[in-house]
């Protein structure tokens, strides 16, 4: 905004003093004093002790711009020239001697107000620029407030959440009453409860993993026979109910149908097939369960020891006692009786 003014000003000035110099009004000057009076600059100054100019038919006060514009205009029009107008008033011509002063009193009067026109925005450009200065830190200083205040907000709102976190899980902790169970090593619960989704999902991917090698159909069914085996596991832990038992198994049992369909006559034998599968499957798993369990293996690899078995107390046995043995007798009493001289002892 204001650079163009300047500009346009600067622009006027330059005109001026070309026309100074050659000593007469032109057309372009003309045209850059009007730009520059549209931009809304202040008329030339009146000094003290003289009399504002006044121009013949222009309504408009002393010494406004109307005045000045008409008498650049009579000047370019009747072609006054300041070398011509010097020489003739030096010759005693008196007409050319007020000429002379008139034009030389216009060209310097715009030229000034020209110039203190420029100075004048320039100062206003400085001003303004000051002003966008102290509104800019004003406008950061308010946005850095907001973005403090907004950070202390978030920080409280994550105060809050934190808050609201540990008062929720110390409630539910509260609420849950249940005393914890105690469990050997090892033998904590590493894979998810058994349920009917579950099955369908590990023999989908036991048929995947073992399917390497033998064909579909026995893959299958050595899937079925691991989860049917898992399946009993949790039958004898007695965590589900017997539908839910019920269910895994028959889900199990269809799976063996559907694989022994095509060699049977019809889906009953097949459905026989898989019972019997089904049947054979619990028995194993009964056995193996029966069955001793061998040792643990150390951690550090070396064989398991077998446990030593226990010793029994030794039973102690009497011999009978000979013939003529007196409980209780000495010798010679044994020897009096075997010579029967006293009543024979009974052996003991």
């Amino acid at each position: 905004m204001y650079e163009a003014k300047i500009e346009t000003v600067k622009s006027a000035i330059v005109a001026i003093e070309a026309d100074r110099k050659s000593g007469k009004i032109s057309l372009e000057a003309i045209k850059a004093v009007a730009a520059a009076i549209s931009l809304g600059i202040r008329p030339p100054v009146v000094l003290a002790g003289r009399q504002p100019l006044v121009c013949k038919d222009v309504q408009a006060p002393p010494g406004s711009w109307p005045h000045f514009a008409q008498a650049l205009i009579n000047a370019q029009v009747q072609g006054l020239e300041l070398q011509k107008l010097e020489v003739q008033a030096k010759a005693g011509d008196e007409t050319a001697k007020k000429r002379l002063g008139f034009l030389t009193y216009v060209l310097n009067a715009v030229h000034g107000a020209l110039v203190s026109a420029r100075r004048f925005t320039e100062v206003q450009k400085e001003e303004a620029e000051r002003a966008e200065r102290r509104r800019a830190a004003k406008a950061q200083a308010e946005a850095e407030r907001q973005a403090r205040e907004a950070k202390a907000a978030a920080r409280r709102a994550r105060k809050a959440e934190q808050k609201a976190a540990h008062d929720a899980i110390l409630a539910a902790a509260r609420e849950a009453t249940e005393a914890p169970k105690t469990v050997q090593p090892g033998q904590r619960d590493r894979h998810p409860r058994l349920s009917l989704e579950r099955v369908r999902s590990l023999l989908d991917k036991e048929a995947q993993k073992r399917g390497q090698g033998v064909g579909p159909s026995e893959a299958k069914l050595l899937a079925c026979r691991f989860v049917y085996g898992l399946v009993l596991k949790t039958e004898a832990e007695g965590n589900h109910t017997k539908e839910e038992i019920e269910a895994m198994k028959a889900e199990i049992k269809s799976v063996v149908t559907a694989v022994r369909l095509p060699a049977c006559k019809n889906l009953a034998e097949a459905q026989r097939e898989a019972d019997g599968w089904a049947a054979r499957a619990e028995s194993f798993a009964r056995r193996q369960n029966a069955a001793p369990q061998p040792a643990p293996a150390p951690a550090d690899g070396t064989a398991p020891t077998q446990p030593k078995a226990e010793r029994k107390p030794r039973e102690r046995r009497y011999r009978p006692a000979p013939n003529g043995h007196i409980r209780g007798a000495n010798v010679m009493q044994i020897a009096l009786a075997k010579a029967g001289i006293v009543a024979t002892a009974a052996n003991g």
